[in-house]
């Protein structure tokens, strides 16, 4: 099947989750990246062509979150630059959220469900 991106880049502030994913998309046919990175450290990422970002944050539950929904939306914004986002995020994480002034990434669309018995609900932005 004719591939839809043209790399993936996998990031993470655990080593070993970074390990995992060179794991998993080594047995893949798609060209990839997988770093460890701190995304609030990160500076702006230069891609060949438009970038769809996909990321499930801790939801602040089960592990410590330092950061807000859209405190994090505005960092992919500044360090990518993407077409779209689609974020996993828990209920309490959405039920906070104010739509940062400093982004086009605007709410497109919302998906509410259960994951591992937490409410969450799945958004995707989309640059305006």
């Amino acid at each position: 099947a004719p591939l839809l991106f043209g790399e993936l880049l996998a990031f993470d502030q655990d080593g070993a989750a970074v390990q995992r994913a060179r794991e998993s998309l080594t047995q893949t046919r798609v060209p990839f990246r997988a770093d460890i990175q701190d995304l609030f450290a990160a500076q702006p990422v230069r891609l060949d062509g438009p970038a769809w970002i996909l990321s499930n944050p801790p939801y602040g539950e089960r592990l410590k979150v330092d950061f807000t929904l859209a405190e994090l939306l505005s960092q992919l914004d500044r360090v990518y630059r993407p077409e779209r986002v689609g974020l996993l995020v828990g209920e309490k994480q959405w039920r906070a959220f104010q739509p940062p002034a400093e982004t086009a990434l605007r709410l497109e669309s919302r998906l509410s469900f259960q994951n591992g018995g937490l409410p969450v609900q799945f958004l995707i932005f989309s640059r305006s």
